[in-house]
């Protein structure tokens, strides 16, 4: 692995430094767009760190160590039977950036299209902000770029935590997972998981990605007395068909988002302008499909996705009780969007992150992410059901899709470790856990 040092920025401080060569506490994870390297943020949740980090993971280096595991110094049996690897060995500490506490997940922007570089957004707690960079070079030499220091600090710069125009438009606390839309308008969206706000980012801002709009109380509150829960989780942009468009999109001029309420157990609705940069709030979709007075569980409502490009399948992971709903999405004769509860399937305790396998291959997968379970759920999509549940580290908590091979990589948040699940059903090891990148936070 060759290594590369970054430099520039404000410069060193005497201040504390985390470690930067191993995982902690992942939290969110990408794998860069060409195949070579695999982005993961550290969360530094517990605060036992000075701070959380963003490491770059050399893929090619990993694919050689699980080949041979036991013949080289990377990857070596496990006493469970599978195979560990030793993260220090894959990542380069001078490429990984130091960012905040409260790591989030990494949201991938494409600034220039779709074949041009990539740009990252991750959220972190504290300080509360947007972090962007840019990932430059090429192959396993790739880095990231937030005009860091040579301690790996990024700049001021790099961080959204306020309004450039607006002095009174604060970042508001808790910042959840981070989604960039496509097609209709260059905006991220961040829910925000307490307080009740979404946040709305331009990513084409004069100096790179800014904050031009916050809508306060825009989820729904908890349905119980004893709190004053309200928060929301993901955010999914409806695709638009010019031939059909929906009334609220302007003939596919607006993009159509849903997003999941935490505390209530349903989504909302909503567009923006692009021209003014608001968002602006739409109709809520109630999902109560259980009985609520017998459920004193939350929170309710996690992930969505959708799972076909015409935009009539959406996805949505419930966390209280825990499954997967499946709605069709349909624009009625009157240009109005008609949500229907198509069924639901049971899942492992705790869901929340959900990613989308496609193929020519095999039946299309949810993978869904159960942290009380330390698994990882497998939904067929063309049967609707449970094909295997997958035991990977403990507290999973994002999952990245690695099309060229045919893998998932999930960040198991309380392990301190990296799963690496097969996806390709011409091998014996089709969904099941083929390697783990990291010792386990009790090894």
């Amino acid at each position: 692995m060759s290594l590369v040092t970054v430099s520039g920025g404000c410069g060193a401080n005497d201040d504390p430094l985390p470690d930067r060569g191993t995982l902690r506490q992942p939290s969110g994870i990408a794998v860069a767009p060409d195949g070579a390297v695999l982005l993961v943020t550290n969360g530094n949740w517990d605060r036992r760190e000075p701070a959380g980090t963003l490491a770059v993971v050399d893929l090619e280096a990993l694919d050689d160590a699980m080949a041979r595991p036991g013949n080289g110094r990377t990857c070596r049996p496990a006493s469970d039977g599978g195979v560990e690897c030793d993260p220090r060995a894959l990542i380069d500490p001078e490429r990984t950036v130091v960012l905040g506490d409260g790591v989030g997940n990494i949201a991938v922007d494409r600034p220039a299209g779709p074949d041009g570089p990539a740009r990252l957004l991750v959220p972190t707690s504290a300080p509360t902000s947007v972090v962007w960079l840019d990932l430059v070079g090429q192959g396993t030499a790739a880095r990231v770029d937030c005009n860091q220091d040579d301690d790996g600090r990024c700049d001021a710069a790099h961080r959204i935590s306020e309004s450039p125009t607006d002095p009174n438009t604060d970042l508001p606390g808790d910042p959840g997972p981070i989604s960039v839309g496509d097609v209709l308008g260059r905006f991220a969206y961040v829910p925000h998981l307490l307080g009740g706000s979404i946040s709305l980012l331009s990513l084409d801002g004069e100096a790179g990605p800014e904050l031009v709009d916050v809508e306060a109380e825009f989820f729904r509150d908890d349905l119980f007395d004893d709190d004053e829960l309200r928060g929301g989780f993901a955010v999914v942009q409806r695709p638009c068909d010019p031939d059909n468009p929906p009334l609220v999109s302007r003939d596919c001029g607006r993009p159509v988002l849903y997003a999941s309420h935490r505390y209530f157990p349903g989504l909302r609705q909503f567009t923006v302008a692009p021209g003014l940069d608001r968002v602006l709030g739409g109709r809520e979709v109630d999902l109560q499909v259980l009985n609520i007075a017998a459920v004193q569980g939350r929170p309710f409502m996690a992930d969505l996705a959708f799972a076909d490009d015409e935009g009539e399948i959406l996805l949505a992971v419930q966390n209280t009780p825990p499954g997967l709903l499946r709605l069709r999405t349909e624009v009625t004769d009157e240009g109005l969007i008609e949500e229907t509860v198509l069924g639901s399937v049971p899942l492992c305790q705790d869901p929340n992150a959900l990613e989308l396998v496609r193929s020519d291959a095999a039946e299309a997968l949810a993978l869904v992410a159960c942290r009380g379970s330390a698994a990882v759920a497998v939904v067929g999509l063309s049967t609707f059901r449970v094909l295997r549940t997958v035991e990977v580290g403990a507290g999973p908590s994002e999952i990245a899709i690695d099309a060229t091979r045919s893998v998932a990589y999930v960040a198991n948040t309380e392990d301190d470790t990296v799963s690496v699940v097969g996806l390709d059903p011409t091998r014996s090891d089709y969904l099941t856990e083929r390697a783990r990148i990291g010792l386990g936070a009790a090894r």
